[in-house]
């Protein structure tokens, strides 16, 4: 019984936030687009799990091995791309017309913390996770205090995967602001940092034109999808799936072809103070 009215509780507070952040958020406000400070190419990369050869073989569209990844690395070093972290991305550190990429993960399996932070720290790389805030800490997840440490370290930052992996896209104004405010106010209570940007990963790279209005009011910074319209706005970033079986030198090919057109588009007059205000928001 007394866990029946927790659970009412609960339902019953989550419905109250929904109405408090419909208030505040309304959904005829706009969120400003975030423009970045200068042009490069930015080659982001997106993994799942790092497991072993055999789970691999079974599961290869989501999992590859920490020995593939660092194949992985070390070809995009010999072909001229430099790391760069999504932090240093939105804060300008870096060259402009510079080649560069990112390593992310999605969904906070423990083998980010396992595998790949030991492997990204030794070859001085930086990586970012994109966690589901209602799975860190269940079974093959990552606990908050493993969070902690890879970034106090300084090699791993973590971000939004949304609160519960849903299907973005489906869900109503308010359930969506309730989902993407709460993930965003969970990792700002349990990992405080002043410096921590809102950025977010789409569950399965599902969006349209009202998500990435609302994202935009719920304070997003970017926002990475799979795949993007022919002119994309500037805070809506593609990433490209690593597979067991992928081939890196295929996978950059398909990226250069790409040529993202957010990344070296004319900026408005007013980019610099729309980003400023972001920044310091």
């Amino acid at each position: 019984m007394r866990r029946a009215f927790k659970t009412i509780e609960y339902r019953l507070f989550r419905v109250l936030l929904c109405a408090l952040l419909a208030l505040l958020l309304p959904a005829g406000s706009a969120g400003a687009v975030f423009y970045p400070e200068k042009s490069c190419d930015l080659f982001i990369l997106l993994y799942h799990d790092l497991v072993d050869e055999k789970t691999a073989e079974g599961n290869p569209l989501f999992t590859t091995t920490a020995q593939r990844m660092e194949e992985n690395l070390h070809f995009l070093l010999d072909s001229g791309y430099e790391p760069l972290s999504l932090a240093a991305y939105c804060d300008g550190e870096y060259e402009a017309g510079g080649k560069y990429f990112c390593i992310t993960f999605d969904d906070g399996y423990l083998s980010n913390y396992t595998e790949a932070f030991p492997l990204l720290k030794r070859m001085g790389i930086p990586g970012d996770i994109f966690a589901v805030t209602d799975t860190v800490g269940r079974s093959n997840h990552f606990k908050y205090f493993h969070a902690d440490e890879m970034e106090a370290d300084g090699t791993v930052r973590i971000y939004s995967h949304s609160s519960a992996h849903s299907d973005l896209a489906t869900l109503t104004d308010d359930a969506l602001r309730l989902d993407v405010q709460g993930a965003f106010e969970m990792l700002e209570t349990r990992l405080a940092r002043e410096d921590r940007h809102r950025l977010i990963a789409y569950p399965g790279g599902s969006y349209n034109e009202s998500t990435i209005a609302i994202l935009r009011e719920c304070g997003a910074l970017l926002q990475f999808v799979q795949s993007v319209p022919d002119i994309p706005p500037t805070d809506l970033l593609k990433r490209y799936m690593v597979y067991y079986h992928s081939d890196m030198a295929a996978l950059l090919a398909e990226f250069e072809g790409d040529q993202p057109f957010a990344l070296h588009e004319p900026q408005p007059k007013h980019a610099a103070d729309d980003r400023a205000r972001i920044l310091a928001e």
